[in-house]
């Protein structure tokens, strides 16, 4: 139904539908032609939609995530950057950078893009002996000392308790929680979520 209607008129809604229908075809499809040509179609569904909602942060979303499925993620984190240097806030694309950055190993550029626009609750895997988390929480609570922070751990008893317990985390889980868990923890918050 939607190929028939321009895309002129399509509302973000329309263009991430169409977008993901290509993406499970894309994925579905083991033909190197099909393939190609999928890409393509979403290649300029993308364009289209950049196009047509320039000041919407979907837009550079469903573009990012297009680039992140084709597994080209120099293209994904220009299409994140693009809309986080754009006069419209773009806290999710700054967010999904700071993310990239901190499974790279490069935590100052995790930690500009995490500071950007800040966030309401921080989710932050500690795991002896890596513990970047606890240093990106400590950061970050320095920014900001009013964010919620839940660690998360394979250990019960983490022996970096005394340097979680001084940032006040909102909430502690390890890897087993149950969803009722980890919901629990997001429904009691120590701070106020905007």
């Amino acid at each position: 139904v939607l190929q028939k209607i321009p895309k002129i008129k399509y509302t973000w809604r329309g263009f991430h539908f169409s977008v993901n229908w290509l993406t499970y075809l894309w994925e579905q499809s083991d033909s190197e032609k099909e393939l190609e040509r999928l890409e393509e179609e979403m290649k300029q569904l993308v364009k289209a939609y950049r196009s047509f909602l320039p000041n919407d942060e979907e837009s550079y979303r469903c573009e990012a995530e297009f680039y992140k499925t084709m597994k080209k993620s120099n293209e994904e984190i220009a299409a994140l950057k693009a809309a986080v240097d754009s006069s419209t806030p773009a806290p999710k694309c700054a967010l999904r950078l700071a993310h990239i950055y901190f499974d790279r190993g490069e935590y100052k550029k995790a930690l500009e893009y995490a500071e950007k626009f800040g966030c309401d609750v921080l989710l932050c895997e500690i795991n002896p002996p890596r513990l970047e988390g606890l240093f990106l929480a400590e950061k970050i609570k320095k920014i900001n000392p009013k964010v919620n922070i839940i660690f998360v751990t394979v250990c019960s008893e983490s022996e970096h308790a005394k340097a979680v317990m001084r940032l006040k985390p909102s909430g502690y889980l390890t890897k087993e929680a149950t969803s009722a868990q980890i919901l629990e923890e997001l429904q009691n918050l120590r701070y106020p979520v905007a």
